[in-house]
């Protein structure tokens, strides 16, 4: 019984690490693009077009 428990954790953690992973990358796109759209918005000066925090 513990063997299938061990195995399930197992599952369950990989599942939830990259279901994490998933979540912050869309999250840290949608506040790029938040961030680039703020950016066109409000800069006129010269030089930095753009930035990105990355992920």
């Amino acid at each position: 019984m513990n063997e299938f428990a061990l195995t399930d954790l197992e599952k369950y953690t990989k599942a939830l690490e990259q279901a994490i992973m998933r979540y912050h990358t869309i999250k840290m796109e949608d506040l790029n693009k938040l961030i680039r759209e703020m950016w066109i918005d409000t800069y006129r000066g010269g030089g930095k077009n753009n930035f990105d925090i990355k992920i």
